[in-house]
């Protein structure tokens, strides 16, 4: 009685599993999950949502070496948490841009004033180059010569072939899962909002697409990744795992890569209260 009251309309465990703790327990957690969802905001719910995606809880299980540049602060830790469950992590204040922000910082993520932003950006770059190199795939960032008819120009190239020949360019990008103008386009399952800057940064690299192959890497600000991005950091992974024979070496850039997006996050929302 006590277990149909926790697990709602889920239906009864078959009898020949009735010693997996597993099966008691994962309809309790379902259950709850679900009533979570109903109860809360539009915000929270696409925070939870973005909790649930694939990346978005590695920089969690990351080693805290200072010598390897992985440890965070107490205060980076603390931003970062908050951001996760939407506590307040600042105070209300103007920001530079004119707007009132507000105290779980989702206005300064999104505002195009912040400089910080290009820190995370340039931190994100950085973990691929370093991932390639661990597969021993020279790259370089911020290719010269190599630009659209506009003058943009993608954020880092691989030296050797990538696939069929040709070599492979990529196009950085995190979003704000939580943003106004994301959460009042309607319920927000899965990394939809990863997938739509993916779509939009292979639309604005097309013309390079015939010589290159594109690969665009869309985070988003929890650290849930984007479909195509899910697909290259696996086969990424299985390279370096080739190369320096090290199961866990996989695993480790993605460590890396959803830590750099934190502690860039926090780099955005200290600056927006200085």
């Amino acid at each position: 009685e006590i277990w149909w009251s926790l697990a709602g309309d889920s239906p009864q465990p078959k009898e020949n599993m009735l010693k997996h703790q597993k099966t008691w327990s994962k309809p309790i957690a379902e259950s709850k999950l679900e009533n979570l969802k109903a109860a809360y905001t539009p915000e929270n719910q696409a925070r939870l949502e973005g909790a649930e995606c694939r990346g978005s809880g590695d920089w969690i299980n990351t080693l805290p070496s200072a010598t390897l540049g992985l440890k965070m602060s107490s205060d980076q830790f603390r931003i970062a948490a908050g951001l996760r469950l939407g506590a307040n992590i600042t105070s209300s204040y103007t920001c530079v841009c004119g707007a009132q922000s507000d105290v779980k910082g989702i206005h300064a993520l999104s505002c195009s004033s912040s400089s910080s932003r290009h820190t995370r950006h340039r931190l994100g770059n950085e973990a691929v180059k370093r991932a390639l190199q661990a597969a021993d795939i020279p790259s370089s960032l911020e290719p010269v010569g190599l630009a659209r008819s506009d003058g943009k120009r993608p954020d880092g190239i691989t030296l050797i072939p990538w696939s069929n020949g040709r070599c492979l360019i990529w196009d950085f990008t995190c979003v704000n899962r939580v943003a106004t103008s994301n959460v009042n386009g309607g319920m927000l399952t899965g990394p939809i909002i990863a997938d739509k800057a993916e779509e939009m940064k292979t639309t604005k690299y097309q013309e390079l697409s015939f010589d290159y192959i594109f690969q665009p890497i869309a985070i988003e600000h929890l650290g849930g990744l984007g479909t195509d991005t899910q697909k290259f950091v696996q086969l990424l992974c299985k390279k370096i795992v080739t190369t320096t024979d090290d199961k866990r070496a996989g695993s480790f850039f993605k460590q890396r890569l959803s830590l750099t997006v934190q502690i860039g996050n926090a780099a955005i929302i200290r600056e927006s209260t200085e």
